[in-house]
C-alpha cells in the first residue's frame, strides 16, 4: 500500500465515523409524522410579474392600500 492510499483510506475512514456518531441518538428520537415535518411557521407568498412596462397604461389603476388589504 503506498502512503497516498494509506492517507485516503485513513481520512476516509475517520470522515465516516464523524459523520455516523451522532447516528444512534437521531435513531433514538421518537419519530414525528411526516405531514408534521414540512408545516410551515407562517403564510408565504411570491408575487412575479412579467408585464411589460411599455404598454402604455400598465397599473394605472393600481392601488396598493386596496391590494394589501386583500392580502
Amino acid at each position: 500500500m503506498y502512503r497516498r492510499d494509506f492517507l485516503k483510506t485513513t481520512a476516509t475512514t475517520a470522515a465516516g465515523f464523524a459523520l455516523t456518531a451522532n447516528l444512534h441518538d437521531l435513531m433514538a428520537q421518537p419519530r414525528q409524522p411526516l405531514a408534521d415535518a414540512f408545516q410551515l411557521r407562517y403564510r408565504q407568498v411570491h408575487l412575479d410579474f412579467h408585464t411589460s412596462e411599455h404598454i402604455a397604461g400598465i397599473g394605472a389603476d393600481f392601488d396598493p392600500e386596496k391590494f394589501a388589504a386583500t392580502l
